[in-house]
């Protein structure tokens, strides 16, 4: 299991809030997300659909001290709950979080083609 000082962040560097599961009349407006750049679609292990934005928290700082973890936290001590209940365990570099993932509008037109 990777820890933190070895990871470059990836928590802090993207947001997903779930959407409702698409059906075929949704699909132009599921597709719409694809447009914009830094945006993915995932569909976890249990059929909630996500849409993440790849975007780095404004609190997130390199670190440039020999030996230490390459990221912190600007507002550590005074980070928000979402930050301090992240599990070491949810992290995408030690669970593969995602059934399908969808960075492109290719990779989705060809999901709902089989659907």
């Amino acid at each position: 299991m990777i820890t933190c000082d070895k990871c470059d962040a990836l928590c802090c560097k993207a947001i997903a809030v779930p959407i409702e599961t698409p059906e075929k009349e949704d699909f132009e407006d599921t597709r719409w997300y694809l447009f914009h750049e830094n945006v993915s679609l995932h569909i976890d292990f249990e059929g909630q659909w996500w849409v993440e934005f790849h975007t780095k928290c404004k609190n997130l700082k390199e670190l440039k001290e020999p030996g230490k973890p390459k990221f912190g936290c600007a507002i550590y001590d005074k980070r928000p709950p979402m930050c301090r209940d992240y599990k070491l365990e949810e992290c995408p570099r030690n669970l593969k979080e995602y059934k399908h993932d969808f960075f492109t509008l290719e990779q989705l037109d060809a999901y709902f083609s089989k659907q």
